[in-house]
């Protein structure tokens, strides 16, 4: 006999509720250990993603791309949102950048240099070195964040923040910094993605 069946019996014959009035609770967990299980359903399940995660440099002109260590773990906070993010290489955003100062430039620029991706993510940084405390080297990490939907009008969101890092080694410079600073940043990327509109 399924489980069902028993159930239908039990409530029908009265049984469960004079002899074993535990046995309708017992039956209902049990369905409900039975029912289906369903994955966890993420904002932005399998839409995809073009990110351009920018190193200005101060006092130049030029900008670069930044290390692997720093991009990582921002695409597994996009990925945890349910993106499919990939990274452009920062060969192909390094020149049209360099003549492009201003953030909605670079993001218009982005818009249409994003291939067949919905939405886009521009992530400016610059690291500065402030000050030597206690034997360790403070240095300060600017981030701007452009998180937009290209399938629609709505406006981007955006945000500006610092993220203070204390390297250990004068040698170390803003590659290192903008690397310490990367699980900050994208911790302030999967909350900006948790609030766009799918």
């Amino acid at each position: 006999m399924v489980l069902s069946d028993m159930i239908q019996s039990c409530v029908h014959s009265g049984v469960c509720m004079t002899k074993h009035p535990w046995r309708p609770i017992f039956l209902l967990i049990a369905l409900a250990a039975c029912a289906p299980k369903t994955g966890n359903v993420t904002p932005h399940s399998g839409s995809t993603l073009t990110m351009a995660m920018v190193q200005d440099h101060l006092g130049e002109v030029g900008v670069t791309g930044v290390s692997e260590a720093a991009q990582a773990p921002v695409l597994s906070a996009l990925e945890r949102t349910g993106f499919l993010a990939s990274a452009m290489d920062a060969s192909q955003f390094s020149d049209p950048f360099s003549d492009r100062r201003a953030t909605p430039h670079r993001t218009a620029w982005l818009i249409d240099n994003k291939g067949d991706a919905k939405f886009i993510l521009l992530l400016e940084t610059q690291a500065e070195y402030g000050s030597h405390l206690n034997g360790r080297y403070r240095w300060i990490v600017s981030t701007q964040l452009v998180l937009q939907n290209t399938s629609n009008s709505d406006a981007p969101l955006t945000t500006e923040f610092e993220v203070p890092v204390f390297l250990r080694f004068h040698h170390q410079k803003e590659d290192a910094a903008i690397a310490q600073a990367a699980p900050m940043i994208a911790r302030r990327v999967g909350q900006l993605a948790n609030e766009m509109t799918p």
